[in-house]
């Protein structure tokens, strides 16, 4: 899979925008904002999100950490995030594969329709 600098920017620069409005509407963030990446360190998701995290934490005026929490095809990750509290400081990050993991799953940890709201589409892959 190879992704493209311009893609790769625009995406990032996306991020931060939308970011920055709900911010500016809200009030939003007023405590650190815990990103959790359910992949192992070094990956692109994490590296991505590493990228990431010191724009966002210029423009929101507030820490953004990003934390690892690898395994169970991301289940373990999107656990933690899914069992936050729904105050908009803990994002997590799936991908594409984590749409099947209720099909293969007997059972989920938590609902994925009724526990993990969508944000934003952070980037495009291509094959």
């Amino acid at each position: 899979m190879v992704i493209t600098s311009r893609h790769t920017l625009l995406a990032l620069l996306s991020a931060s925008f939308v970011f920055a409005s709900s911010a500016a509407a809200q009030g939003y963030p007023v405590k650190p904002i815990r990103i959790i990446v359910p992949y192992s360190p070094g990956g692109s998701t994490d590296v991505v999100f590493r990228i990431l995290a010191p724009r966002l934490t210029e423009i929101l005026g507030q820490t953004v950490v990003v934390e690892n929490r690898p395994g169970g095809s991301s289940t373990i990750g999107l656990d933690i995030a899914a069992k936050s509290p729904p105050d908009g400081h803990t994002l997590g990050i799936p991908n594409i594969t984590f749409g099947a993991n209720p099909s293969l799953m007997k059972k989920m940890p938590f609902d994925t329709e009724k526990d993990l709201v969508p944000v934003s589409l952070v980037s495009i892959v291509t094959l």
